[in-house]
């Protein structure tokens, strides 16, 4: 979507949706640490627990092969926090470490600096997947201010959906509607 704005003049704004700021590897990590969090794993495990998905990411940086890394993925050599809430590391399978492979240490700000024309970056407060903090702070930094809107709702969650059943959160369509109006 930022590729498309900066590629053609044509198009008059850009809406990011829970779009993560980080790199891939930093936005998986946190979503590891969300879900081990919101399953009971005690903070002074999270260290311990964590641990082998940043191995991972090591690996990654050395270019390692899925053979080399198959074992590091097999549940008897995580930690027991694995076994008990039934949790994968890593997907046994090579076609998506090829993949992670190539966009683990994917800079989006790279990408975001190119963006000429408005920018709105959606947001639920309580995302358990996109690092929302980290994200909002590398929108702020690589888009210029005059073009950037960003809109955080609190209490929602990755798509910006909040309650049960799950509803858009309070503000979000009149944000989105505003914005577009504005740019039109």
């Amino acid at each position: 979507m930022v590729d498309a704005a900066a590629q053609w003049p044509e198009i008059a704004f850009v809406v990011a949706n829970s779009g993560p700021g980080v790199t891939p590897a930093e936005q998986e990590r946190y979503s590891h640490r969300s879900y081990l969090v919101e399953h009971g794993v005690p903070t002074h495990e999270l260290a311990g627990a964590l641990a082998p998905y940043d191995d991972l990411v090591a690996a990654l940086r050395r270019r390692a092969t899925f053979e080399e890394v198959r074992p590091q993925l097999e549940q008897k050599q995580l930690p027991d926090v694995y076994r008990r809430l039934d949790l994968m590391l890593f997907p046994d399978d090579e076609e998506l470490w090829s993949f992670f492979l190539r966009i683990f240490d994917f800079e989006p700000r790279s990408r975001l600096k190119r963006v000429q024309v408005p920018l709105l970056a959606l947001f639920g407060g309580d995302d358990p997947i996109v690092p929302v903090a980290e994200s909002v702070r590398a929108y702020r930094e690589a888009v210029r201010p005059e073009l950037l809107t960003v809109a955080v709702f609190p209490g929602a969650g990755h798509r910006v959906q909040s309650g049960d059943p799950p509803a858009v959160a309070t503000g979000y369509l009149e944000t989105l509607s505003g914005f577009v109006r504005r740019c039109a």
